[in-house]
């Protein structure tokens, strides 16, 4: 007998995604997460505002480009929808808490608690960031194409 054995392929459609997003933390032009800086930004705390506990942790990433530092959040912290239209769109917001310290000196630190909310567009074609707003202050809107590169003035 002959068996005749057919393969389909399936089509995966689904939402494009685009919400990784880069943090830059910069002081006078001088790249404040380089940590071979004399004066720098250490043992830097994500914490999730809208999670279940106080101190939810939220995971990210450092990572350099060029010699420039950036803390790279792809996703976890929890995603609270703040509004929706008749279309299918949905907006979506995650609030984060960065606990940050400033070392000064070897026996000296600064605590800095700052505040980044993220929104985020939903429809059945795409998820993406939409902006930011860093302890208060917009300080990013996404422009189609660019990547979320955010970058914060201290």
């Amino acid at each position: 007998m002959l068996f005749s054995v057919g393969c389909q392929r399936q089509e995966v459609t689904g939402p494009r995604i685009d919400q990784v997003t880069r943090l830059y933390i910069d002081s006078a032009g001088v790249d404040m997460l380089d940590v071979a800086l004399p004066i720098h930004y250490s043992a830097i705390a994500w914490n999730d505002e809208y999670g279940l506990q106080d101190n939810a942790p939220v995971g990210y990433q450092r990572g350099s480009v060029g010699g420039r530092y950036f803390l790279e959040y792809a996703a976890g912290a929890t995603r609270k929808p703040v509004g929706a239209s008749s279309d299918g769109e949905e907006v979506y917001q995650s609030k984060i808490r960065l606990n940050i310290r400033k070392k000064l000196s070897e026996t000296k630190t600064s605590v800095f608690n700052d505040t980044l909310i993220i929104n985020y567009l939903n429809t059945p074609e795409e998820f993406r960031l939409i902006d930011a707003t860093y302890n208060g202050k917009k300080i990013f809107i996404k422009k189609p194409g660019e990547p979320n590169d955010i970058t914060v003035h201290k």
